[in-house]
């Protein structure tokens, strides 16, 4: 069951780290997402579900990253010191594509070493929040 959603801005100079000369332009936007961390750590969700557009795009199937655990960092843009983990939701991930191929709807394992910007930027600024939470993306 859903039970919460949102659409998390996502370009690295959010990040302090990042996007220092961009701090103070910035301080609506990171106030915003730690109210929805703080809102994902209240719901107590098993799993977050997150989309993005970045990354393994397929024109006729969904693609779902597949690989334990999940890994991204930041080095793309300059931030040597980051790299986040995630565990995948295994079953949820098997569940989702069977009930897509059984709907006649194409689904695709994506098997990359580390997610793509647009899951590394929410996963690491939502790292403190998703406290034994499981990810799919």
């Amino acid at each position: 069951m859903l039970v919460y959603g949102a659409i998390i801005p996502h370009p690295p100079f959010v990040l302090e780290r990042v996007g220092k000369e961009h701090a103070a332009q910035l301080t609506a936007t990171r106030a915003a997402m730690e109210s929805v961390g703080e809102d994902l750590l209240s719901l107590h969700v098993d799993t977050v579900v997150l989309i993005t557009a970045h990354g393994e795009r397929y024109k006729e199937a969904l693609g779902i990253a597949f690989h334990d655990p999940y890994e991204a960092d930041l080095k793309a843009f300059g931030d040597m010191g980051t790299i986040v983990e995630a565990q995948p939701d295994m079953l949820f991930i098997d569940r989702l594509q069977r009930v897509m191929r059984k709907d006649g709807l194409r689904a695709t394992m994506t098997t990359n070493d580390t997610l793509d910007h647009g899951a590394a930027i929410p996963l690491t600024v939502f790292e403190p929040y998703m406290q034994n939470m499981k990810i799919v993306v």
